[in-house]
């Protein structure tokens, strides 16, 4: 269970340059809390402050995002042994650039293929105009986004055993289909290096060193149940409802060269999870 609270400010406007427009620029402030529960017991608590700068480029197609976060976790088991103990603090910078690759609505069409045309989408996408601030702007242009960022973060925990430097490698794609329909690949590679003297849990007692890849697959069709008008999108008044389906599979798996006395891998394991999701906006 958690619940979050953003406040985002526009520090510099977009200005034109060469036919195009460069920025706008944001700056972002977020608070996060959530509550884990494992079998039905209170397990973690975490609270997240998150600060974000977005800087937007070539009429918003390139996106650049620059971050910091720090969260402070409180585990409801305490371990018979406090070297085990991983309440503490966590903190990362993160960077990432996204760039709106190709239109895909040229290409769809002269292959005799809708870009969107299911029900409930506000308009012909024929007659669709950018630069009509009366008419909604979900997705009537297809772009294929590619997407990479790092990130670089530390943990400091109560006990020793957890301790780590990560390094975060994220790349994907968003692949958009025929009648709205938007293909999602994302892949992540983590580094842990744990930087304690020798793990209590491996024979040997070597430094734990883990390696977490992370691979997402999906689907995801949006319906825009309420247009509204594009020019209230910067205004107080809300009377726009996009409803959101996603469907999704992520394969996990970690890496860690930490073994007991029996041989066994014991922080190493594959995981696939499967996911199907609704969400609903309103602005």
């Amino acid at each position: 269970y958690g619940g979050s609270v953003a406040l985002q400010y526009k520090m510099l406007d977009a200005v034109p340059d060469n036919g195009h427009t460069q920025g706008p620029l944001y700056a972002s402030i977020q608070y996060d809390y959530d509550d884990f529960l494992l079998g039905n017991k209170q397990y973690l608590r975490l609270h997240r402050v998150s600060q974000q700068f977005t800087w937007c480029a070539d009429d918003r197609r390139s996106v650049t995002s620059f971050g910091f976060y720090f969260e402070d976790r409180g585990y409801s088991q305490e371990p018979k042994n406090h070297q085990f103990t991983r309440d503490g603090n966590y903190f990362a910078f993160d960077l990432s650039q996204s760039y709106d690759l190709v239109d895909m609505t040229a290409l769809y069409k002269k292959a005799g293929l809708e870009p969107w045309g299911f029900a409930h989408d506000p308009a012909d996408p024929a007659t669709y105009n950018p630069a009509d601030p009366t008419q909604d702007t979900t997705g009537y242009e297809r772009w294929l986004r590619p997407y990479v960022g790092m990130q670089y973060g530390w943990d400091s925990t109560r006990g020793r055993e957890f301790d780590t430097n990560r390094y975060l490698l994220v790349a994907g794609i968003n692949v958009p289909l025929p009648y709205g329909v938007q293909f999602l690949f994302g892949g992540q590679w983590e580094w842990q290096d744990y930087y304690h003297d020798g793990s209590l849990v491996d024979f040997r007692h070597r430094s734990r060193d883990d390696l977490i890849q992370r691979y997402r697959f999906g689907l995801e069709r949006q319906f825009v149940l309420v247009p509204g008008n594009r020019i209230n999108r910067t205004t107080p008044k809300i009377d726009r409802l996009v409803m959101g389906l996603r469907a999704d599979v992520q394969f996990i798996n970690d890496d860690s060269n930490v073994k007991d006395r029996l041989g066994e891998e014991i922080f190493s394991y594959d995981r696939t999870i499967w996911g199907i999701s609704a969400s609903f906006q309103f602005n």
